[in-house]
């Protein structure tokens, strides 16, 4: 995934662009449904960390 090169070591995040639309960029935290670790080359792991507050106010998207 090639979000993923720029944040070695880090993390890329799942944002429900639905619960999310903010033309300041402004993400609330139930809009991220969870994140995907990415290794120190910059390649995902396979590693999903959901979010526990994501969805308080909805269902989750797929993510598979």
């Amino acid at each position: 995934m090639a979000e993923a090169r720029p944040y070695p070591g880090g993390w890329v995040y799942e944002i429900d662009g639905a619960k999310g639309d903010d033309p300041h960029g402004e993400v609330p935290p139930t809009a991220i449904a969870g994140a995907w670790e990415v290794d120190s080359g910059g390649a995902l792991t396979g590693v999903y960390q959901a979010h526990p507050n994501y969805g308080a106010d909805g269902p989750r998207p797929a993510h598979g």
